[in-house]
C-alpha cells in the first residue's frame, strides 16, 4: 500500500509540476487531501497523544508552508512525511526548552547564592565541549535522547536502528567518563 501510496504522490506532484505555479493547478485540492491523509494517519500511528486538531493542524500548515519544496522533491511524499515529524519533535523541543526556562526563571535567586550553581555551570561548559567532539549525526541523537525522545522514534528519524540508537548513547556515557 505505502508504494501504491507513493505513486499516487508522485503522480499528482507531477501533475501539480504542469501548472504554471503550484497553486493554479486543477489537481492541487487532490493532492492537499492525500497530504492530509497521509499525515494524519502518520501522526496518529506515530505520536498517539497528539489530538485531532492538533493533527491538522499542523499537516495543513506543513503543507502549505513546503508546497513548493513538496513539488520540487524527487520524493515528495518522503519529504512532506519528514518535514511533518520534524515539525512534531521542534513542537515538543519549544515546549520543554519553555517549561525548563520557567522553571529556572523560579530559582534564580537561590542560584545566585549557592556556589554549587558555579560548579554546575563548570560541569555544564565540560559536557557541551565533550558532546562536541561527536559528529553532528550523533550531536543531534544525543539532544533528541536528552530531551527524552523515544529511542525508537529517534532512530527512525534517523533512518538507523534503535541498537545504533543505544550505542551512540553508550559512546558518550565512555566518553564523559574519560572526558571528567
Amino acid at each position: 500500500m505505502a508504494g501504491d501510496n507513493d505513486e499516487r504522490w508522485l503522480l499528482l506532484v507531477e501533475q501539480v509540476r504542469q501548472a504554471p505555479s503550484p497553486n493554479e493547478s486543477p489537481v492541487l485540492p487532490e493532492l492537499y487531501t492525500l497530504a492530509m491523509q497521509t499525515g494524519i494517519s502518520l501522526l496518529r500511528r506515530k505520536f498517539p497523544g497528539l489530538g485531532e486538531a492538533d493533527c491538522e493542524d499542523l499537516v495543513s500548515d506543513k503543507f502549505t508552508r513546503e508546497l513548493t519544496a513538496i513539488v520540487r522533491a524527487s520524493s515528495p511524499r518522503s519529504f512532506f512525511v519528514t518535514a511533518i515529524i520534524r515539525a512534531v519533535f521542534d513542537a515538543k523541543r519549544r515546549k520543554k526548552t519553555h517549561q525548563k526556562h520557567v522553571g529556572e526563571l523560579m530559582l534564580v535567586g537561590a542560584d545566585r547564592e549557592s556556589t554549587h550553581s558555579d560548579d554546575s555551570r563548570a560541569e555544564t561548559l565540560s559536557m557541551l565541549a565533550c558532546l562536541e567532539s561527536f559528529s553532528d549525526r550523533d550531536q543531534q541523537i544525543l539532544r533528541a535522547i536528552a530531551e527524552g525522545e523515544d529511542r525508537e522514534t529517534i532512530a527512525q528519524l534517523y533512518d538507523t536502528s534503535r541498537a545504533n540508537v543505544d550505542q551512540v548513547l553508550s559512546r558518550a556515557r565512555k566518553r564523559w567518563e574519560q572526558w571528567r
